[in-house]
């Protein structure tokens, strides 16, 4: 079995890499969201938990386009500028973050989560976080 020395590496190869890391951090929260959809799905539906869901679903969404754009990067070895893929990995570090906290509440109680939790969380998410822009606007900066 072949080992590969990072001495010879290609600068094509050594760009791919933080490329594949972000899609895989990017892969992670799409199965974060896609498992808090699946445990809300089963519930009676506030209006909270409709707008979360929305904005998950949308946010879904734009982390596929993210994954596409990446994929389209490197297959074409036409790499975004390091500061603008280190933004997106901070970025989808904090959804990561925001989405396991969630998941957490979703997970230990249902009604503490009507009660006590999705209010602020809807509030702070639409209004502070702003995930979907956020991700679409670097999405466009990935474009090069």
């Amino acid at each position: 079995m072949e080992t590969t020395n990072f001495d010879t590496l290609s600068d094509a190869q050594l760009q791919t890499e933080p490329l594949l890391q972000l899609i895989k951090l990017e892969i992670d929260c799409l199965n974060l969201i896609t498992e808090t959809l699946l445990i809300l799905n089963g519930k009676r539906e506030t209006l909270e938990e409709k707008m979360i869901k929305s904005i998950f679903l949308k946010l879904a969404n734009a982390l596929a386009e993210s994954i596409k754009v990446i994929n389209l990067c490197c297959l074409e070895n036409k790499f975004p500028p390091s500061e603008i893929v280190d933004e997106s990995s901070n970025l989808v570090e904090e959804i990561r973050l925001s989405v396991s906290e969630l998941l957490k509440i979703v997970r230990y109680d249902l009604n503490f989560l009507e009660q006590y939790f999705e209010y602020d969380y809807c509030g702070k998410l639409h209004s502070e976080q702003r995930f979907v822009e956020r991700v679409e606007e670097i999405n466009r900066k990935l474009v090069v």
